[in-house]
């Protein structure tokens, strides 16, 4: 009689055999996502370089403060602007959902309001022009004092500082949402002469 066949080592030999079809199998997708996240970079990269986003320009054209009256540290005041901002991107236009615009004196906000929403295209140049306003602001000692000094030799230093809600759109896509802060330091305003003596401001943009 023959001696039977040893099964030990057929056994061996599938296990090793779904071993290696299940090594091709993990090397085979980890090759396909690895390809696919290659391909989407490229993709993102490529887009990037022929869009070439930049962020908007702002600028303040005139500023003034035809009323200004401090009493016992309570302000009341109205300041009016004309902002230009230009969106420099050929291909993406900017939704502005909300847009708001506060000045300030030193480091207390004096006057405040809302100036969006509005939509801004192509290249294109916006020229807003808010009035902010102050109603009873209480200021604290020093900076009454400093600024009834500054008022009375007729020009204020002050400080705009713009918060906006915005996403870009490109052909029918649209960004997500993105918080934008506009910086413009250094506004000497004339209180006689008003915007005729007003120099013109560029403004710092952060998204």
């Amino acid at each position: 009689m023959a001696p039977p066949k040893p099964i030990y080592g057929d056994i061996v030999n599938k296990i090793l055999g779904k071993n290696t079809r299940r090594k091709r199998m993990i090397s085979y997708l980890c090759s396909t996502i690895l390809g696919l996240l290659i391909v989407v970079g490229v993709v993102v990269f490529i887009t990037w370089l022929v869009l070439r986003p930049h962020e908007p320009k702002y600028y303040v054209e005139y500023a003034s403060y035809p009323e200004l009256s401090l009493t016992d540290r309570i302000l009341n005041s109205r300041m009016e602007l004309n902002l230009s901002t230009r969106n420099p991107n050929s291909r993406i236009s900017i939704y502005y959902y909300k847009m708001e615009g506060y000045i300030y004196y030193g480091d207390q906000r004096i006057a405040g309001s809302d100036i969006g929403p509005f939509y801004q295209g192509h290249k294109e140049v916006r020229v807003l022009q808010p009035t902010l306003t102050a109603h009873s602001v209480i200021l604290g000692e020093d900076i009454a004092r400093d600024l009834m000094l500054e008022n009375s030799a007729g020009t204020l230093e002050l400080k705009l500082k713009l918060y906006g809600h915005v996403r870009f759109k490109v052909g029918s896509w649209k960004s997500r949402h993105y918080n934008m802060k506009v910086k413009c330091d250094q506004l000497n305003v004339d209180r006689n002469k008003g915007g005729n003596s007003f120099n013109h401001r560029r403004c710092s943009v952060h998204l």
